[in-house]
């Protein structure tokens, strides 16, 4: 809940609506080039100038960087804009694989090792999917955040393809929960005007065991990707001291324009009824 506090108080609006549903809409910037830091609502609060930034990377990557001095922790979420929403009609439940999968490692990093750089500090990381993001959000004590940053930075890069690994990622993929859910998935459909939303996002499809290596590398490629993310990180430390870390850990990565979310608007709603 402590991951939850601090990124709803510094980025409010970024991740998912109720439900977790409508997810939010990054807007592309006016250039595919880097962009100069933002300061977050510093027309109407100049104290917040000193408290978070907003910035495009040259690989496409959005950062929002917020001062949080409540604890001596940081909280740092990759969110990629990809869901179930995306998942092909013949391979339901691929992104959602497709996420968990990304836990199996590459050449820099082990398999697990993105869930022990913040496990073996004494924090917690967590994974979550639904129609429309992913996320991958850590809690750490300040002195592991270069570390963590360190791990986001690798993440995407050349996932591991090895048929074993993905067999034992299918296999977390369909023990996933699946949270329950009030409305029809016919009635979300509708109302958001997509099919993708018609299929259960966390069910395991009997084609994807026997996808072959190439496919799953090009998939992988294609949705997820640092051009369509953004990296949330909250914590003690100067933001623009912070975001000067991020810069350098993704400095490598070959310049890209940023990939805004194909999400349809919000359904639109009626008004309240008058007391």
């Amino acid at each position: 809940m402590l991951v939850a506090r601090l990124l709803v108080a510094a980025c409010a609006g970024l991740a998912a609506a109720a439900g977790g549903v409508e997810v939010a809409r990054a807007e592309p910037p006016a250039s595919p080039v880097a962009s100069a830091p933002v300061l977050t609502d510093s027309t109407e609060s100049p104290a917040l100038a000193a408290t978070a930034l907003d910035a495009i990377l040259p690989c496409g990557l959005r950062v929002l960087v917020a001062r949080d001095l409540s604890l001596p922790v940081a909280a740092v979420v990759l969110a990629v804009e990809v869901g179930s929403e995306d998942d092909p009609p013949e391979q339901l439940g691929l992104v959602h694989a497709l996420a968990y999968h990304l836990h199996q490692g590459n050449r820099e990093l082990r398999p697990g090792e993105t869930i022990a750089a913040a496990q073996d500090a004494g924090g917690a990381h967590f994974l979550s999917t639904g129609p429309g993001q992913v996320r991958f959000e850590s809690l750490v004590p300040i002195s592991r955040l270069g570390e963590v940053l360190y791990v986001e930075s690798q993440r995407l890069r050349a996932p591991t393809i090895d048929r074993g690994r993905w067999e034992l990622s299918l296999g977390w993929a369909a023990a996933d929960v699946r949270p329950a859910s009030r409305i029809r998935r016919e009635v979300l459909a509708e109302l958001h005007g997509t099919q993708g939303l018609l299929h259960d996002g966390r069910a395991v499809h009997k084609s994807l065991s026997g996808m072959v290596l190439g496919a799953l590398g090009a998939q992988l490629a294609s949705k997820f990707a640092y051009s369509r993310s953004t990296l949330i990180v909250v914590a003690p430390e100067e933001p623009t001291a912070v975001l000067e870390q991020v810069r350098k850990q993704f400095a490598d990565l070959p310049p890209s324009p940023r990939i805004p979310p194909a999400r349809l608007p919000a359904p639109p709603r009626a008004p309240l009824p008058a007391a």
